[in-house]
């Protein structure tokens, strides 16, 4: 989040009308328009679909305020005290932010679930060293997805601005030495330069990586500072356009925040982002900022002065901190909502429940603002020495650091009694029972490698089946390597995360474009059973949830009333084309879906887990679109058939968590475990051997 600079002052002439010389009312009445959006998105609201742009109004914000105070330090006095610069970031940052960490970390060993809560502190770990946006991004997170599991997600946004803070006036001094010390004129060319260059080059890195980079895009500071650099440069200029009439700041204002909430109201998480679709709100924020340097009665700087405006935006920072924590451990966003399904959602919470939510996190940020925010920032103790606020910056990351430690493995997964063959380390090992398969065979979500060496089984065996898919198919490679292993066949396989074999255009959620890594890769496939030649079964496996990511072109996801038509043309080309590779092709039928995380629900009482973790298999099984399509064109295809094992997955209704002897049946809401997909082997090789006359 952003401040308001200390000690910066306006000349006499150019000086705001408001409570204090110099203060701008309506950077404060921005700011709370900036969380508010945020709130509202983080709390599903469909009006705001767009309300992330809240966070891209605070960059502006931050470059603006920043560098004007970074400049005006430099020409005056020739250098820019980096330490000092530090210790006012650490007063006015870090008591509030370690508060909120700590607080979080302790609530979470309570509330949050318990598989949940080493990834919980592997976050707030990497939020107290501000590296949460890198963390992020590295685990390729989905922000506009399921993130709910997280209560310090958006510490993403503090941990981008921090790295600014840190290299910003580093650049600025850079920029200014040498001949540049002797004149302001020679250094205020270079600052301009230098911010220039450098924001045009994170612009297009925002423009080009946007739909490549996925969460390194999202969370990258390198396609965000463009954001802050639109702000500083702002700031450079601020001679330049207080000169301006004050009638031209009354549209320039209104137009501005018009921009920004058009942008909150259409934009969606479909949209990718940040990219070229950030300029909207990035210049209407530069636009507002501008018209608020000459204020008239009409302007929109008055609407955002008014005083409970101000007020929202002098708590924003805190109320940012604390709304997001009490959402998702009080107010249950995220919780057991559809992986990859779009933006934030309510998931089943109640409305009742979000709005308790909130009002605890608004309380709990007036509190902290007068209790902990304005008191650190303005003691003397603190702000006469730096070295005592620097070393207060040490110890709070410290302090937060250590508290998530209440968080790892030794305690998070040591509760709850085994019963019934069940057990909170059971529900642990499952989590993690994954297949891995060697060699590169199975791709992730950028990557559109077909290697030659995919065979297992007996490498000379006279029988040769192909396993191809998305990560559903995944979850049975194991399961069919034993059953070519025990057969003697020859056994191949190529899947890819979220791509399934059939030939449609696919959406990719991280990027929110069209997966063409996934094209790619199914051509990749198609050589590499051309290479083959012939193939006596090819069995093609895919999610249940395939149809959310299912376009009708290469910039729209398709609608429920039109996947059926769309899956069976494109179904029909692909078993057109395997039939021309394989003596019989065999569909398997995507496996039940549980409406939650089974592990997790395993782990909050093993005792009581196959009573509470049974689900409806109705529910679970429901066939749709898909499937339909399927089923009509399965019926008209010469040896082309369906596998289903859902009925041994689920031999009773409501259907189980586990197995009798408490092998826990699934690594999480959409795929299988390992070790018991696995024990499945016999009954796959009885209904392949049938077709191939064995």
């Amino acid at each position: 989040m952003s401040v308001r600079a200390p000690g910066v002052q306006r000349p006499a002439q150019h000086a705001v009308h408001g409570p204090r010389a110099g203060y701008r009312g309506d950077i404060d009445g921005l700011r709370a328009v900036a969380v508010t959006l945020v709130v509202l998105f983080h709390v599903g609201s469909s009006v705001v679909s767009g309300g992330f742009v809240g966070v891209d109004v605070f960059y502006v914000i931050s470059g603006f305020l920043i560098t004007g105070l970074l400049v005006r330090e430099l020409r005056s006095s020739g250098t820019i005290s980096i330490t000092n610069f530090y210790a006012r970031r650490v007063r006015r940052l870090l008591p509030l932010s370690a508060l909120v960490l700590v607080t979080t970390a302790v609530a979470s060993r309570f509330l949050a679930p318990v598989l949940d809560r080493p990834g919980i502190g592997s976050d707030i770990q990497a939020a107290a060293m501000y590296v949460a946006n890198w963390h992020y991004a590295t685990a390729s997170t989905q922000y506009m997805a399921s993130t709910g599991k997280s209560p310090v997600l958006h510490y993403w946004s503090l941990s981008v601005e921090e790295q600014f803070y840190v290299l910003w006036p580093l650049l600025l001094l850079l920029a200014s030495t040498g001949a540049a010390r002797r004149s302001w004129q020679v250094g205020f060319r270079r600052i301009v330069v230098t911010l220039g260059t450098l924001g045009a080059a994170s612009f297009a890195l925002s423009v080009v990586t946007t739909t490549a980079s996925g969460p390194f895009a999202f969370f990258g500071l390198h396609t965000r500072a463009w954001e802050m650099a639109v702000g500083a440069g702002l700031s450079l200029a601020t001679d330049r356009w207080l000169r301006r009439p004050a009638l031209w700041s009354i549209p320039l204002g209104w137009i501005g925040l018009l921009m920004i909430l058009a942008s909150a109201g259409l934009l969606t998480g479909d949209t990718p982002y940040p990219g070229s679709a950030a300029a909207l709100p990035v210049l209407g924020t530069a636009m507002l900022l501008a018209s608020g340097a000459a204020q008239s009665s009409w302007s929109v700087g008055r609407l955002l002065s008014l005083p409970p405006v101000r007020y929202l935006g002098r708590i924003s920072y805190a109320w940012y901190l604390w709304h997001w924590p009490c959402l998702v451990l009080l107010g249950g966003v995220g919780a057991d909502s559809a992986e990859g399904a779009g933006d934030q959602s309510v998931g089943g919470a109640g409305v009742a429940r979000l709005v308790a939510a909130i009002a605890a996190s608004l309380a709990l940020s007036v509190l902290s603002h007068h209790l902990v925010e304005n008191p650190a920032r303005r003691t003397a103790w603190l702000s006469r020495f730096t070295g005592r606020s620097l070393m207060l910056g040490v110890g709070l990351t410290g302090v937060s650091v250590l508290a998530s430690f209440v968080l790892l493995p030794t305690f998070a997964t040591t509760e709850g009694s085994s019963s019934d063959g069940l057990s909170v380390a059971a529900a642990v090992q499952a989590r993690t029972d994954d297949a891995d398969v060697p060699r590169g065979c199975y791709q992730s979500l950028y990557t559109t490698s077909t290697p030659h060496d995919c065979q297992f089984g007996d490498p000379d065996g006279d029988r040769t089946i192909v396993l191809l898919g998305d990560s559903n198919a995944g979850h049975w490679f194991s399961a069919y390597r034993a059953l070519a292993l025990d057969r003697g066949w020859k056994f191949y396989f190529w899947g890819k995360s979220g791509c399934p074999t059939v030939g449609a255009l696919m959406w990719l959620g991280p990027t929110r474009s069209a997966y063409d890594t996934c094209t790619q890769w199914r051509a990749g496939v198609r050589d590499e059973l051309r290479r083959l030649g012939h193939v006596d079964i090819v069995v093609l496996a895919r999610s249940r949830g395939t149809g959310r990511y299912l376009m009708t072109d290469s910039t729209h996801r398709a609608q429920s009333g039109t996947r059926r038509p769309l899956w069976r043309s494109a179904a029909s080309r692909t078993l057109d084309s395997l039939n021309q590779v394989s003596s019989h092709l065999v569909l398997m039928r995507p496996v039940p879906t549980p409406p939650f995380d089974v592990p997790a629900c395993i782990a909050e009482g093993p005792s009581t887990a196959r009573a509470r973790c049974s689900f409806p298999r109705r529910q679970a099984t429901r066939p749709g679109p898909l499937d339909r399509a399927e089923n009509d064109l399965v019926r008209t295809l010469p040896r082309t058939s369906f596998l289903s094992l859902n009925r041994r997955i689920c031999p009773s209704d409501p259907c189980p968590p586990a197995t009798p002897g408490g092998q826990i049946i699934y690594l999480n809401r959409w795929h299988l475990t390992v070790t018991y997909s696995t024990s499945q082997w016999p009954v796959l090789a009885r209904r392949l051997g049938r077709l191939v006359g064995e």
